[in-house]
């Protein structure tokens, strides 16, 4: 039974991510400040970091205090490093919090066990390593390194048929 509208129930805001404007393109053709999608294949992974996080706005704290929030009880957030190459370039990408989930297909929880057990970690890079994907994601550069970087704003699995379609127009 489906009961439309019923009464005296309410959903409440939905959360609905917007559609990203980007612009497809190669890496080596990537320029600092553009939101762009790159396909690829991940070459390397790095052990994930975790950082202390306010919980209301996700920022950074410093020993347990957030510059908006005041005191918090700090929550851990995951950053995790990789190397994506699409056959013109490769680019280090990092990805933050729900896209470290999204990278990895693990919940909340079985990342932030990393933290304390990182050879676990292993099994899941193999697992990773040589994915084909579309990320989405900012160009920025590192100053220290002299070279872009990408920071991971959305990580999109490609079905080959959506590639094929691609090929033919």
């Amino acid at each position: 039974q489906i009961n439309i509208n019923p009464v005296g129930v309410s959903v409440g805001i939905v959360n609905r991510q917007q559609p990203m404007d980007f612009t497809k393109k190669n890496i080596i053709d990537l320029k600092e400040g553009e939101i762009a999608g790159v396909f690829g294949t991940i070459v390397q992974v790095f052990e994930p970091r975790f950082y202390d996080a306010c919980p209301e706005c996700g920022k950074k704290t410093n020993e347990g205090r957030c510059d908006e929030h005041g005191a918090v009880s700090s929550v851990d957030v995951p950053i995790l490093n990789l190397f994506f190459d699409d056959g013109t370039d490769n680019i280090r990408v990092v990805a933050f919090r729900n896209q470290v989930e999204r990278l990895l297909n693990l919940d909340t929880e079985k990342v932030l066990k990393f933290k304390d057990n990182l050879p676990e970690f292993d099994k899941i890079r193999s697992e990773i390593l040589g994915k084909q994907l579309m990320i989405v994601g900012k160009v920025t550069k590192n100053e220290m390194f002299d070279r872009n970087e990408f920071t991971a704003q959305r990580i999109l699995d490609v079905k080959p048929e959506d590639l094929i379609s691609e090929l033919k127009n």
